[in-house]
């Protein structure tokens, strides 16, 4: 079949790793269908939270709103590659709507999920310390913990020193120039 690059941290690849006692073609039906239910999530959370009132007054309803979604082309794209778009997309959403209603620890619990992207939540970090707001802070570093724990008890550190020099191999990826 082939192999591709896993361009996330060691924990990620340890929970992708469950699709594999899937056959592929089930893998990524079930994977589609996760990232589907996702995105309707995120987008009824945005339609209820996020829409001004103006917009939904003028009519805009969440069908409309999730039709806008998932036409956009990274969306569609990204569910043809089985990308975890819609994850990032979801957690994001969750983080900003917690925060916004203050439910700390879901903010940091979502914001913990999402470390496998650290460029979306250091911002989210640098305002809960200026906030103060502890409770998020902790349910991050709660998460990170258990993110990380079962892959350091089982291999070490090991997966993440050889992440940490893939890196600058991966950056050049999307350049279609192989480092490795």
């Amino acid at each position: 079949m082939g192999w591709e690059y896993i361009s996330s941290p060691p924990y990620v690849a340890a929970v992708y790793s469950l699709f594999t006692l899937l056959p592929y073609s089930w893998a990524f039906f079930v994977w589609t269908i996760v990232s589907l239910m996702l995105i309707i999530i995120a987008v009824y959370w945005i339609n209820k939270y996020l829409i001004r009132e103006e917009l939904l007054r003028a009519g805009l309803t969440h069908r409309q709103l999730l039709i806008v979604v998932l036409s956009f082309f990274p969306v569609v794209f990204g569910l043809n590659l089985g990308q975890n778009h819609a994850l990032t997309f979801f957690l994001l959403t969750g983080i900003v709507i917690f925060s916004l209603t203050e439910r700390w620890y879901l903010a940091g619990v979502f914001a913990g999920l999402l470390a496998y992207k650290p460029q979306f939540v250091i911002g989210f970090l640098i305002l809960w310390v200026v906030w103060r707001q502890y409770k998020a802070l902790a349910a991050f570093l709660l998460v990170v913990a258990l993110w990380l724990l079962p892959v350091i008890v089982h291999y070490g550190f090991e997966p993440f020193l050889a992440y940490l020099n893939a890196l600058p191999s991966l950056i050049l990826l999307p350049y279609g120039v192989e480092g490795f």
